[in-house]
């Protein structure tokens, strides 16, 4: 049987892998709409003021920034989300060649293996949880990879979890507070009341105190989310 490490150092290499294929295929993407927008504004056709200001600036779409090429990608699905879709799909041998090393990194992480964990962790079985706390200290980015870490925050909210287990969940809990304002964080909060205790409290406190503002704000959520546990009968600390 595969043992705790194995699974973590799986995951982890997995995870490293995909996070660096996903931001390698939307550079192409973005690539790929910012040489449609300079077409539509060769042809007349209106676009925002800052996207014409940039694409007349660079001497190529290649040269726009990350921040600009999500605009495109903006623009092109309020204009017409269906001319995003083919924009995306349509053929390019390099991004094709991009897109199916994405594919790849995706399958090396979900293996059947970690697909299963998922299925029982969904149905309170903790049999393969080694799986799920592993891809949360992971914490890789990819396409829909926040919806995926809201599902198994939820998920572990509701299953027992050992000693080792839970100090690890708080330390993967303490370091996605510090990325960032991200939509999975809001279930995080609710994980951190199941993984309240000393330690805990004292993480997120330092966080409070001397982080960032936007670090301090999220930090300051779960930590009151833990102070709860504190009111008669609302103890939520390892229970189901």
């Amino acid at each position: 049987m595969t043992n705790s490490d194995d699974i973590r150092r799986e995951v982890l290499a997995a995870a490293q892998e995909l996070t660096a294929e996903s931001a390698a295929l939307s550079e192409a993407l973005g690539q790929r709409a910012a040489y449609r927008a300079r077409w539509a504004r060769n042809r007349g056709e209106n676009i925002p003021e800052r996207l014409a200001a940039e694409l007349q600036r660079v001497d190529s779409p290649e040269a726009l920034s990350a921040e600009v090429r999500d605009d495109v990608l903006r623009w092109l699905f309020t204009r017409s989300p269906a001319e995003t879709v083919y924009w995306q799909k349509r053929k390019s041998s390099s991004f094709e060649a991009e897109r199916a090393r994405y594919r790849r990194a995706r399958d090396r992480l979900f293996t059947p293996a970690f697909e299963h964990a998922v299925t029982c962790l969904r149905n309170r079985d903790t049999s393969g949880i080694e799986y799920i706390i592993a891809f949360m200290e992971a914490d890789p980015w990819f396409f829909h990879s926040g919806y995926l870490k809201q599902k198994f925050a939820r998920y572990l909210r509701g299953v027992q979890i050992t000693a080792p287990q839970r100090d690890r969940l708080r330390a993967a809990v303490l370091e996605a507070f510090k990325k960032g304002r991200r939509e999975d964080l809001k279930e995080y909060v609710s994980l951190a009341r199941k993984l309240d205790g000393p330690s805990f409290r004292e993480g997120l406190r330092q966080l409070v105190d001397g982080a960032d503002e936007g670090t301090s704000e999220r930090a300051a959520r779960a930590l009151a989310a833990c102070v709860m546990n504190d009111l008669p009968g609302q103890d939520l600390r390892g229970g189901a």
